[in-house]
């Protein structure tokens, strides 16, 4: 504004100056032209003098206002990182709060899933020990039964074939057989692979039957057994903790 003032009376006095120098040229001299001139420079010294001051102050200005702005920029960036990081800081907690949520609720439905399952368990617990009781008690009367039973039979058997509940009993198409082999004995260099024939094939099932009639179904017996050879009446006498074995 000061510079629009300052541009209209310099103005008015150059047109002033103008209209003096046509209507009365005569009043002019060299004094007052130098006057007038001095008059020009002044003013316009002083217009550049306040231009220049007016330049200062707009250029101090212009750097206050720009480091108004600059601070304000700084301010708000501040303000915005603050908040994002406000933002972030809750959106965490949030996070994390929902985590809590959801693993209480997990613990407390694996608790109960687990609670649940122990009561099952001690409810198929107490099923399996009753039906294992029931299932025990009838396999010992089942056993004590089939025991009876065997005794009952051997009893029997015994009283029916007295004579030969105690021998090796071999059908007599077995012992022509029998006999046939043993007739190549002498022919043969090593006959004791024949001899474990014949006693593999005739003689191990009925030794076994003798066994399982004279010490039972429980082979481990211990004490002194008899073997006698009805032919000729030899017998051989010995003393063993498993006689079924041997």
């Amino acid at each position: 504004m000061i510079l629009t003032i300052i541009s209209i009376v310099l103005n008015l006095i150059f047109v002033f100056a103008i209209v003096l120098f046509i209507v009365k040229p005569e009043i002019f001299n060299s004094a007052i032209d130098t006057q007038f001139k001095a008059r020009i420079d002044a003013l316009q010294k002083y217009y550049q003098q306040e231009e220049n001051k007016l330049q200062r102050e707009l250029a101090e200005k212009t750097k206050s206002v720009a480091e108004e702005v600059f601070a304000l920029r700084r301010k708000l960036e501040k303000d915005i990182n603050s908040e994002i990081e406000d933002s972030r800081r809750v959106r965490h907690l949030q996070i994390n709060e929902d985590l809590e949520n959801r693993i209480s609720l997990l613990r407390e439905k694996e608790k109960h899933m687990e609670d649940e399952l122990m009561k099952r368990f001690e409810e198929f617990k107490l099923q399996y020990d009753e039906q294992a009781a029931l299932i025990q008690d009838r396999l010992q009367s089942l056993k004590s039964y089939e025991a009876a039973a065997i005794e009952a039979r051997v009893r029997m058997y015994e009283q029916a074939n007295k004579e030969k509940f105690y021998t090796i009993q071999i059908e007599d198409s077995d012992v022509l057989e029998i006999d046939e082999l043993l007739e190549i004995l002498p022919k043969l260099r090593n006959p004791i692979p024949l001899r474990k024939a014949i006693f593999d094939i005739y003689y191990r099932r009925p030794v076994k039957d003798l066994i399982y009639r004279v010490v039972g179904p429980e082979n481990r017996t211990t004490g002194i057994y008899k073997i006698t050879l009805i032919e000729t009446g030899e017998c051989y006498i010995g003393q063993s903790v498993d006689i079924g074995n041997r």
